[in-house]
């Protein structure tokens, strides 16, 4: 299974990310390994400083499985 991630001007990436993104989404997603191909993980930054008073993070993750459209 391929895991890509990809972040915006507001998150710091590098190999120590990517490699833990890795790790969690092959441990969790292991029985389905036979059936997904590759998951992106896309991390931004979001200004929620009104609703919980610091920056906030969010992570969109897309699935894509043998012979299906992604998810």
């Amino acid at each position: 299974m391929q895991v890509q991630v990809h972040t915006d001007a507001t998150i710091q990436g590098g190999d120590s990310l990517e490699t833990w993104a890795f790790e969690e989404i092959n441990t969790k997603l292991a029985r389905l390994k036979e059936y997904v191909v590759r998951v992106e993980v896309f991390l931004t930054g979001v200004d929620a400083l009104k609703a919980t008073g610091g920056p906030g993070k969010k992570c969109v993750l897309e699935t894509r499985a043998n012979g299906r459209p992604p998810i």
